[in-house]
């Protein structure tokens, strides 16, 4: 299979008559900026074809005894134990919020080509985003970056009850580190002026 069969395929079956969807992945372990430059060169050269495209909003996700789960080693790829979407690779670039970026830029570039986006979510992207990123920083215990997009969550959607939960929790936790490493107003001072 090759990207030069997939325009002949994409572009008959446009002149055909017959609406084209077409699903996208973000973020397979070792892909590169290149690799990704390659997937827009795609949709700007086939965009006049497709119809909606679906960007994977679960990008490349270990699923459980899959080929991806038991060799995570050959892949350079380090699991997140609260959730299968949040692995990272060793190398540190490839991890949630740069595939979420990736997808953005894709979409962003569909809709600008005149591709519907589907989005195949129960919910608005925008609000998939803010709880997906709340989580994600949570589990990497950056509890200040997790509040604020679970308050950007509660913005849109005011009385959901679990991030309402969820976001009195991490103002608990976060309350607490701020008083665990206080220090003393005096002692500030003195440290500003050495």
């Amino acid at each position: 299979y090759r990207i030069e069969d997939a325009d002949k395929v994409l572009k008959y079956t446009y002149e055909a008559g017959i609406e084209v969807t077409c699903n996208f992945m973000f973020g397979f372990p070792g892909e590169t900026e290149d690799d990704f430059q390659q997937t827009l060169d795609f949709l700007k050269s086939n965009g006049k074809y497709i119809t909606v495209a679906y960007p994977s909003r679960s990008y490349c996700t270990i699923e459980p005894h899959s080929y991806l789960e038991k060799h995570m080693e050959d892949f350079a790829m380090v699991p997140n134990n609260i959730n299968n979407v949040y692995w990272e690779s060793v190398d540190k670039k490839n991890h949630y919020p740069e595939r979420l970026r990736r997808c953005e830029e894709f979409s962003k570039l569909a809709s600008e080509s005149g591709v519907s986006i589907g989005s195949g979510l129960q919910t608005s992207i925008e609000l998939d985003r803010c709880y997906n990123l709340g989580f994600y920083y949570e589990s990497k215990n950056d509890i200040k970056k997790a509040i604020s997009f679970f308050k950007r969550y509660l913005n849109l959607d005011p009385k959901n009850t679990v991030i309402n939960k969820k976001l009195r929790e991490l103002q608990a936790i976060d309350v607490g580190l701020i008083e665990e490493y206080k220090i003393n107003p005096i002692e500030e001072n003195l440290s500003e002026h050495r």
